[in-house]
């Protein structure tokens, strides 16, 4: 399965907040089923499940970033981000 974002205006540089990040597939210091398009996936490195990350920035396809949230994760992203970014 991969995932592909798509930013919603003609302004780079989108960011998705996501509390959880699962099924990202790691090669080296990229993921290579998920689509970035330029924008950044950002997330929560405090939680274990999140451990597989090892708390580090990967590069996405097509341009973008998967990258540990600068300071903690805003609520709102917990309640919308959350069950857009889980993948299987």
């Amino acid at each position: 399965m991969q995932l592909a974002l798509v930013d919603g205006n003609a302004t780079p540089g989108a960011v998705l907040y996501a509390h959880t990040v699962l099924g990202a597939a790691l090669l080296g210091r990229s993921v290579f089923n998920i689509v970035g398009n330029g924008m950044t996936i950002c997330y929560d490195p405090a939680l274990a499940v999140n451990d597989y990350l090892l708390g580090g920035h990967w590069n996405l396809l097509t341009g973008g970033w998967l990258a540990p949230a600068p300071v903690p994760l805003p609520p709102a992203a917990r309640l919308l981000a959350a069950p857009v970014a889980q993948m299987r």
